[in-house]
């Protein structure tokens, strides 16, 4: 199955990269970079010397290396893109693509209380559980493009009320 070699008296077993998808350890995608990448945020954090001991979640995207991070505004501002591969550094723990409205301002059912769920615009495009009866509920992939390259809920309130303060309105028009 895999090799296994003998080092300071321990044995140590490398499985090939197939059997490492099996058992989900390479990621959603059988991305061999998956585990590479979240060991270089981790490296890159510490090496920043970043404390998670105050923090309740600290969100990086494995789909874009990590030596990009401190630079610009990807830590104020992360981005979603379509292909998002999102982790939690703080729980360790990856993010399902539903997840990716919530992060995007949007009350998704079953993820929040009810009287919030209301609120949510596309109640047809998420699926309910076993209850659901729709056929046009998006796949992850989908859910990943929809929300990728999408603004913050809050963002698109704030331009259409900037847009709207700003607006040359004449008179009689």
């Amino acid at each position: 199955m895999g090799d296994t070699s003998q080092g300071s008296g321990a044995e140590s077993t490398t499985l090939p990269n197939q059997e490492l998808c099996r058992l989900g350890q390479s990621g959603p995608f059988c991305d061999a970079s998956y585990r590479l990448r979240l060991d270089k945020y981790r490296q890159l954090f510490e090496a920043h010397k970043v404390s998670f001991n105050n923090v309740a979640i600290q969100i990086v995207n494995l789909e874009q290396n990590a030596e990009h991070f401190f630079h610009g505004l990807s830590h104020v501002a992360p981005r979603l893109l379509k292909k998002s591969m999102l982790y939690d550094l703080v729980s360790n723990k990856e993010f399902v693509p539903v997840q990716h409205w919530l992060i995007q301002g949007y009350p998704v059912p079953g993820l929040v209380p009810q009287y919030l769920s209301d609120f949510f615009p596309f109640p047809s495009l998420v699926d309910h559980g076993p209850v659901s009866n729709n056929d046009h509920v998006l796949t992850d992939a989908e859910t990943r493009e929809v929300t990728g390259m999408a603004f913050h809920l809050s963002c698109v309130g704030a331009m259409l009320m900037y847009a709207w303060a700003a607006a040359d309105v004449a008179e009689g028009r």
